[in-house]
């Protein structure tokens, strides 16, 4: 009667194992999704710049276009550029935050505006940012003949979009994000026009 009795335990024992949902402490369930809501900060490293060809015009156009004359002038090749940003995405309703971007001595800011699939887990947003600067432009001659040059503000402007993971660090009760940004600059300072390919790192800061 014991063995038996025995026996039906570990049958019940095995059953409830086989059943059992596990997860952890890290409220992901069976698969580990993390929770996509809360306040997220990161940090955007470049990792490359994107080719821009231009036309007889200095407008860019496709490297494939037949008005192609080749690349841009004065095509970056160093990565000095840095973005930092920080964004809430609520239960309901579009996600908003701030993002500075630092891109060849000039620091753009504006916003990113973002949103959190529960069941992908993945984050997708929209930057912009902008920068203002004064340039001298040439607006007519004194009495002497002399140039007149006029200050004229100028903005450029950053915009692009953010693809990221959101995913449960292992081992850990944080949450961390991974994934690219493409954000193309135009009428910059030192060239009219410029992309950048970063990669984005960040962490979630509290859930909402």
């Amino acid at each position: 009667m014991k063995t038996l009795l025995g026996c039906l335990m570990c049958s019940v024992l095995t059953l409830s194992q086989s059943f059992a949902i596990s997860g952890g402490p890290f409220g992901g369930g069976a698969r580990g999704k993390p929770n996509t809501t809360g306040i997220y900060a990161g940090v955007m490293f470049a990792a490359s710049h994107v080719s821009l060809c231009c036309d007889a015009s200095g407008n860019t156009v496709d490297c494939a276009s037949p008005n192609s004359v080749g690349s841009c002038p004065n095509q970056p090749t160093s990565l000095n550029q840095l973005g930092l940003f920080s964004t809430t995405v609520p239960k309901t309703g579009l996600g908003t935050g701030t993002v500075l971007l630092f891109n060849q001595g000039n620091i753009y800011s504006g916003s990113i505006q973002a949103t959190a699939d529960p069941d992908s887990a993945k984050l997708t947003g929209i930057v912009t940012a902008s920068f203002p600067y004064i340039i001298l432009t040439e607006t007519g001659e004194d009495s002497n003949h002399h140039p007149i040059f006029t200050p004229v503000t100028v903005v450029a402007v950053a915009a692009g979009k953010v693809d990221a993971k959101v995913k449960n660090k292992k081992g850990s009760s944080s949450v961390r994000l991974t994934g690219t940004a493409d954000v193309q600059f135009e009428l910059t300072v030192n060239n009219p026009f410029d992309e950048v390919i970063f990669n984005v790192v960040g962490f979630k800061q509290s859930s909402t």
